[in-house]
């Protein structure tokens, strides 16, 4: 029996992770980050979003911050949003808004996500732990498949993209 070929969704992430090293992760801020936004807008959206489902789904969303994926938040709002997924979107936002109690500017607050710097992140400081906590529940509650949403996306919009590389 012949094997299926990748699906878009498939390609799509695989496009997005090709060049992502280990000295990329290792690397101080902003080179993952750069990196991951120096792709064309269907692996970013393709690689954002399905991280940002995993880690949560995975462990909520203080493990999607402690894991440093967190500093794609402010982009996976606005993808999250591209692809209908607005309850999601703003739960991500509210998580956001609890980490910018410690620390209010974005790049600032990207960058201690990405070096794990943000104490109360990393000492499961109150209210940010419960608060984190109650909005994974809210997630997990609103469950949704983000593969099927973003196969969705590459099919109706994305994939015209492709063809001219950055967007």
């Amino acid at each position: 029996m012949p094997i299926p070929p990748p699906d878009r969704l498939e390609l799509t992430y695989q496009r997005a992770i090709v060049d992502l090293t280990e000295e990329i992760f290792t690397a101080p801020y902003p080179s993952w980050y750069a990196h991951i936004n120096h792709l064309p807008l269907p692996e970013r959206l393709t690689y954002c979003v399905l991280e940002f489902d995993a880690q949560v789904n995975n462990g909520g969303l203080h493990q999607y911050f402690w894991n440093g994926y967190g500093q794609f938040g402010y982009e996976t709002v606005a993808y999250l949003c591209l692809l209908g997924a607005t309850t999601q979107a703003g739960i991500l936002r509210q998580a956001l808004t609890l980490l910018e109690a410690e620390e209010p500017v974005p790049d600032l607050l990207r960058e201690k996500v990405d070096s794990r710097t943000l104490l109360a992140l990393n000492d499961f400081v109150e209210p940010l732990t419960s608060g984190l906590d109650a909005l994974s529940d809210a997630y997990y509650e609103c469950a949704m498949d983000m593969k099927d949403r973003i196969q969705q996306f590459l099919a109706n919009t994305g994939q015209a993209l492709l063809g001219d590389g950055q967007v």
